[in-house]
């Protein structure tokens, strides 16, 4: 499970836009990213709310959880938190480029990478499944495959080939 430390991801990587839209782009980037690398991952993110409650708001995007730390708590420590709460935190791998909560969960016994190497990991992982996907030609294409595969098919059904 990756436990992602999301307004430090956000500004390793932000650009001059509101943070609100930039943390729902990121959210939407990182949903699909995850679901193409077929991750368990959650992105927690500091609770800046004025109407933040004292317990963590949980939001499932596809294959990705977000979740934003409950009033008082920023997400470092949250994170220091949920990795408290672990049966095994070496399943644990957390995204950070922030040096003191990297060395703290390095302490639990969680695996820490930085944010450019989980952006990179992420990159390959989406890269293989690409090499591997069969293009598609479009529906003349697709008809044609068919047409031959029938040809073949009968002709198999019918003896002419073995």
């Amino acid at each position: 499970m990756y436990y992602i430390d999301g307004y430090n991801l956000l500004f390793s990587i932000i650009e001059e836009k509101p943070i609100e839209k930039t943390r729902i782009e990121l959210i939407d980037l990182l949903s699909g990213l995850v679901a193409d690398a077929r991750l368990s991952a959650t992105v927690i993110f500091d609770n800046l709310s004025e109407l933040s409650t004292s317990n963590p708001t949980l939001e499932y995007h596809s294959s990705l959880s977000v979740l934003f730390s409950p009033r008082g708590l920023c997400a470092d420590k949250y994170i220091l938190e949920i990795l408290h709460g672990l049966e095994n935190t070496r399943l644990a791998t957390v995204v950070t480029s922030d040096v003191s909560l990297a060395n703290h969960s390095k302490m639990l016994g969680a695996k820490v990478v930085s944010n450019e190497q989980f952006l990179k990991f992420l990159s390959r992982k989406t890269r293989k499944k690409e090499e591997h996907k069969i293009p598609f030609q479009g529906k003349r294409e697709l008809e044609r495959l068919r047409i031959i595969f029938e040809e073949r098919y009968n002709s198999i059904a019918l003896g002419e080939i073995e």
